[in-house]
């Protein structure tokens, strides 16, 4: 009795050694996963961008300007709605509308671009990016708050605000895909901190930063 008390006091021992680093290696993974859909995320946009004459598709365009029609209308929608409208525009560039859910969120991946809804998208859509200006936020991980509150909808950052990752997601980490197509992550080798954060959103070349925060 006493060495079988033994052994499973060991087995806790190891299983309580063990299971952090299996968590933390899931994690890595998720993380992982969700930087290369960032980074598809970022070269949809760009290709989309080099075939509508360097717009992004929240960008609008007068009437007199050209006639295509592959640009979505935002008008009288939602944040939430824009963001699925946007991203829906981006389906002949993206292979699956999976690849617009993060592999760490509780939000579930579709397999129809006709069903994507808020509910299936972990990434904010950053409307002030623009062609040329390298550094402004084009779509990252949802997981933003300022002061402690959870952001969501259509959000105006001043430069220099205190904003944060929270603990959803990526456990108070995230990552940003940039107007050149770039993601945080694959600079760095790791995803921005809160202060990293801070300071690029500091640094996009624009005074406010309208994120669609879904």
């Amino acid at each position: 009795m006493i060495e079988l008390l033994v052994v499973i006091a060991v087995m806790a021992v190891l299983v309580a050694v063990v299971m952090p680093a299996l968590s933390n290696a899931k994690a890595k993974a998720r993380r992982i996963r969700c930087v290369g859909h960032l980074k598809n995320v970022g070269l949809a946009h760009r290709i989309f961008a080099t075939d509508n004459g360097e717009l992004f598709p929240w960008e609008r365009l007068r009437a007199d300007e050209t006639n295509r029609i592959n640009f979505p209308d935002l008008t009288g929608l939602s944040a939430g709605d824009q963001v699925v409208r946007i991203y829906k525009s981006l389906s002949n560039e993206l292979s699956t509308p999976k690849i617009i859910a993060c592999p760490a969120d509780v939000r579930k991946p579709v397999d129809d671009w006709q069903k994507v809804t808020t509910d299936s998208i972990s990434y904010f859509v950053g409307a002030s990016a623009r062609d040329g200006m390298w550094q402004t936020f084009m779509a990252g991980d949802r997981n933003l708050n300022l002061d402690g509150k959870e952001l969501s909808g259509k959000v105006e950052l001043k430069s220099g605000p205190s904003v944060a990752w929270d603990k959803n997601v990526h456990r108070f980490q995230g990552s940003v895909t940039f107007a050149d197509g770039s993601v945080s992550e694959l600079r760095s080798g790791k995803g921005l901190s809160h202060r990293s954060l801070t300071e690029a959103l500091a640094n996009t070349g624009v005074e406010t930063n309208v994120l669609l925060i879904p």
